[in-house]
């Protein structure tokens, strides 16, 4: 990744002044497998409609598209740990 598309995507140009990218590269490692866990708990949860049997189908709708949404955040947060662990490790190979 060259100056500009890190620049673009906010991620950090590592230096000799600041942090060491190996060990930014294990953080983010960390991290994103404690949201990939976190995500297949979240996904295995149960938001079925026999639980909402006596409220309006509407009720099961929006609580399912709101779940999907959560979802979908924690999806795009792993995305963003991917990105900084990428980044670091390919910033490890060019020193």
């Amino acid at each position: 990744m060259d100056t500009q598309e890190a620049n673009d995507r906010k991620l950090p140009i590592f230096n000799l002044n600041g942090s060491d990218p190996e060990n930014v590269a294990i953080e983010w490692h960390e991290a994103y497998k404690a949201l990939d866990k976190a995500i297949g708990v979240f996904a295995r949860a149960t938001c079925h409609p026999r639980d909402f049997q006596f409220q309006p189908v509407e009720t099961y709708v929006q609580a399912r598209a709101i779940r999907d949404s959560m979802l979908a955040k924690l999806n795009e947060v792993q995305n963003y740990t991917m990105d900084w662990y990428e980044h670091a490790c390919d910033s490890k190979s060019n020193k």
